[in-house]
């Protein structure tokens, strides 16, 4: 027993620790990256995820992530900040990753300007260009309900599951994989309408009877990227997307 207590006396002086009183104070958060999915456009709301490097293991992804959106110069400034946790705690000194979608309302069509952690050290800035109804003119079909996507650090394939509207309805194919070019993949899962006829003199009749897929999705193999660890930004028709970082094999 006794040599138990040394052994987890050790392990916690292996790491740096830290014990935060209840001062409710709240810090800026530097935002590391951002991820700016191609496939925007005018009709759609906006999606742009931020990685964040939280102080240390007891801060929790509850940080608030802030824009202000300039029309007239088209920028858009983006801040965090997060509560420096409430209660009393030992705390890994090690930074801790976030990733934070933020969902913005619809931007005109063009170029906008993106910068992070404005009239600081940690600086940076990058461009995204929304198009004028880019899923509406790219002859794109409908949107697939996804509802999970299943996927382990490493693999090369992922798996979306969703939710289809009838039995005439099913995934249309390979998704469309869309590159911003640099480290941000965008996957847009189509649905297509195939003929159900019950009996053969009904062509047209679907069953309306909502039914579950799951379909494995391997990624191409003539991506073009700057980095390996990307991000995986999956399209639904639902209230959410779906990110994740994913290593490219």
């Amino acid at each position: 027993m006794l040599c138990l207590r040394y052994i987890a006396i050790a392990l916690v002086s292996l790491f740096s620790v830290n014990i935060y009183g209840n001062n409710g104070e709240i810090v800026d958060i530097p935002l590391q990256k951002i991820y700016t999915p191609h496939g925007l456009d005018t009709s759609e709301k906006i999606h742009i995820v931020v990685e964040a490097k939280l102080p240390d293991y007891c801060f929790d992804s509850t940080i608030e992530v802030k824009y202000e959106v300039n029309s007239y110069t088209k920028e858009i400034t983006f801040y965090a900040y997060a509560p420096i946790p409430q209660h009393d705690d030992f705390c890994i000194q090690s930074q801790k990753t976030l990733l934070k979608e933020i969902v913005m309302g619809n931007l005109e069509r063009g170029e906008w300007k993106i910068i992070l952690n404005k009239d600081t050290e940690d600086y940076y800035e990058t461009n995204i260009f929304i198009n004028d109804q880019l899923l509406k003119n790219s002859g794109i079909l409908k949107l697939a309900n996804i509802t999970s996507v299943d996927y382990e650090y490493g693999d090369k394939f992922f798996i979306l599951n969703g939710i289809a509207e009838s039995d005439c309805d099913a995934l249309n194919g390979e998704p469309i994989f869309i590159s911003n070019g640099k480290n941000t993949l965008t996957v847009i899962p189509q649905i297509s309408k195939s003929s159900y006829s019950i009996p053969l003199y009904y062509p047209s009749v679907c069953p309306k009877k909502q039914i579950s897929f799951s379909h494995k999705v391997y990624f191409p193999e003539d991506l073009d990227l700057e980095e390996k660890t990307v991000l995986l930004h999956i399209k639904s028709s639902g209230k959410k997307s779906y990110n994740f970082l994913v290593e490219l094999p």
